[in-house]
């Protein structure tokens, strides 16, 4: 499983739960790693009763997004501004 979301407004009651359930049975892991993205939600208690513990948060991410490019995001890095979409993350000035 490399994404889980769900539409707005819309539940499924036990989903991950029972997604989760079936690939340690089937996959039989040592570990499941999650990543959880505060924009959309936060690691309630959900998570935590699914067998999750937080280990690491890490700090907000200052983002710009130009409407006129539309799927295109930079974070900033120090004075210049990276491309999200650009594998090199070079900076421009």
């Amino acid at each position: 499983l490399l994404r889980f979301c769900a539409k707005t407004n819309v539940a499924v009651v036990g989903g991950i739960s029972k997604l989760i359930k079936a690939f340690v049975l089937h996959a039989k892991p040592n570990d499941i790693v999650t990543v959880v993205d505060r924009d959309w939600g936060d690691a309630s208690a959900g998570w935590y009763s699914l067998g999750f513990d937080t280990v690491h948060v890490m700090p907000p991410v200052a983002m710009a997004v130009n409407p006129s490019e539309r799927g295109v995001r930079r974070y900033l890095i120090g004075a210049g501004i990276a491309n999200l979409n650009d594998d090199s993350a070079t900076t421009t000035a």
